[in-house]
């Protein structure tokens, strides 16, 4: 690859970089989530119980909790 068409490509992936960034940093100002530590999600899923797992997401599994 030449120095030139390097150069273009760095220069658009720092602008897509950039763009993420500010993308995520507008999206977490509207977002209203609660937040939980392990040890609540834990005792909700009965330490991950594999009784209270109800499957496997894109992301890892998902578990049912209790209320």
């Amino acid at each position: 690859m030449c120095l030139e068409a390097k150069l273009i490509e760095e220069s658009a992936l720092l602008y897509v970089s950039r763009l993420l960034v500010s993308f995520a940093g507008a999206m977490k100002d509207d977002l209203e989530l609660p937040l939980f530590d392990f040890g609540t999600i834990a005792c909700a899923t009965n330490n991950f119980s594999v009784t209270n797992k109800l499957g496997q997401g894109g992301y890892g599994p998902v578990y049912k909790v209790k209320p």
